[in-house]
């Protein structure tokens, strides 16, 4: 199956049943989004998995995210550590008075697109003020 056009498909559904048989959901907005709750009283996402292509992202506390360890069973998964840059979006951490939080920053990638947008049509952009410009 590896190198098909169907490979990539074939791949997601055999990992979407191997989620489903450890408790996932697939989120409703985004079929590459599933989560599962902690159980107790309270309905609190216990892990949230975001997949593209053949990357995984996991986000929760560390307990619950060494949990799905379990799925090695089934793949073979490489732990790249905590995220850092992921599809061009340099991501950091940060934390204030209700909770530990994942910011996202593309702004090596705008200036990478200008550069490459300027070099390609010859000229020199300049910034200009929109209606739409928050703080203006």
């Amino acid at each position: 199956m590896y190198g098909s056009i169907q490979a990539p498909r074939a791949w997601f559904k055999t990992f979407l049943i191997s989620l489903f048989e450890l408790g996932y959901q697939q989120s409703a907005a985004d079929p590459c989004v599933f989560f599962r709750y902690s159980l107790g009283r309270e309905k609190k996402f216990n892990l949230i998995i975001i997949i593209y292509v053949d990357d995984t992202i996991l986000v929760g506390t560390r307990a619950a995210v060494k949990s799905f360890k379990n799925v090695n069973k089934y793949y073979n998964i490489k732990d790249l550590g905590p995220l850092k840059k992921h599809l061009e979006v340099w991501h950091e951490k940060g934390e204030d008075q209700d909770s530990p939080y994942l910011q996202g920053n593309m702004e090596k990638f705008h200036h990478q697109l200008i550069a490459d947008f300027e070099e390609a049509v010859q000229v020199e952009l300049k910034p200009v003020d929109s209606a739409g410009f928050l703080g203006k």
